[in-house]
């Protein structure tokens, strides 16, 4: 009688292990959940960028996904991703965010394409594009953008421009430096108010590490463009 109560529970517990993998749950805690969240990371695929640091950006990504509540639930969090070098690529719609392991497995085919840095266009598209309903967006619900990127634009100007456009929208942007050489000022001119609230700098991937936890937390709980 135990070993037939023990096999069942052995049973159970395998059953619930392969479907929690199925749907993308991990054990990780999470720092994004209870309020529903529409998010967009714009990173950086210029050829300013390391081969090495795109991949850093990738990974910072996904660990917000892994700690976040993912899914496509009137509550959960949405991710969306957006390349730019030449021009703007979208990546993953909002509406693919089905769960973390669909996300991780979009993630990790996210190719860099160097070219020159065309923020603004970036910024573009993710209002005008991203963040509409077509494209898995919800109306009354936050919206969060982060950039990383090492603050090389273009066009300075049309940068700043598309940046004020969407906080106008009230679309928080935040902005994590990426690489060795930063050009601070302008990550200061397309952040939200006060910019030094959303500014973060990660010269090096132990810094990035550090950083990320705190991004999140902000990103997920802070009012206000």
């Amino acid at each position: 009688m135990k070993k037939s109560i023990l096999f069942n529970t052995f049973v159970t517990t395998v059953f619930l292990v392969i479907c929690n993998q199925a749907s993308g749950v991990t054990g990780a805690e999470l720092i994004c959940t209870g309020n529903p969240i529409d998010m967009v990371f714009i990173l950086d695929s210029s050829k300013s960028i390391i081969y090495m640091d795109f991949n850093r950006q990738l990974e910072f990504v996904s660990f917000i996904v892994n700690h976040s509540d993912i899914g496509l639930g009137p509550k959960q969090v949405r991710v969306g991703v957006i390349t730019f070098g030449d021009k703007a690529v979208t990546k993953i719609n909002l509406k693919e965010s089905v769960n973390k392991k669909v996300l991780n497995e979009k993630i990790n085919k996210i190719n860099q394409a160097p070219g020159g840095g065309n923020a603004a266009d970036a910024l573009n598209k993710m209002r005008n594009v991203m963040f509409q309903r077509e494209q898995g967006a919800r109306s009354g619900v936050k919206r969060v953008a982060i950039i990383l990127t090492n603050g090389y634009s273009t066009d300075p100007v049309a940068t700043r421009k598309e940046a004020k456009a969407c906080r106008d929208e009230h679309i928080e942007i935040f902005a994590v430096g990426i690489g060795k050489i930063i050009l601070f000022s302008d990550l200061y001119f397309i952040v939200s108010k006060p910019s030094i609230e959303f500014v973060y700098m990660a010269p090096n991937n132990k810094t990035l590490k550090n950083i990320r936890k705190k991004v999140a937390q902000l990103a997920c709980n802070k009012g206000g463009c």
